[in-house]
């Protein structure tokens, strides 16, 4: 699930998370490139993402493993549902733009 890093709908962090949820043993790197961003900034959206609840990762040997909570409610004030619910929205708006 990549997004065009200028759609204004989608932050970086939700780039991240659908991403997660795709390749839950991604590399930070190619996590980075997902979002289009260096290195060091896919880091704090991982430790933001985690210390929100969205996402747990577990180190397993060099490698980590990622857990993107789907069921996790969104903390943004204004916003009501859930982060599965944010994903799917997101989705939805991507495959409308390709029409």
């Amino acid at each position: 699930m990549s997004r065009r890093r200028s759609d204004p709908l989608v932050t970086n962090e939700g780039v991240a998370l659908a991403f997660l949820c795709q390749e839950p043993r991604a590399e930070l790197s190619e996590i980075a490139a997902a979002a289009g961003v260096e290195q060091r900034t896919a880091q704090r959206l991982i430790e933001r993402l985690e210390a929100a609840g969205y996402l747990t990762r577990v180190r397993m040997g060099r490698a980590v493993e990622y857990t993107v909570h789907l069921g996790a409610p969104l903390v943004r004030p204004g916003l009501t549902g859930t982060v599965g619910d944010y994903l799917t929205a997101i989705d939805s708006h991507a495959a409308s733009e390709v029409r």
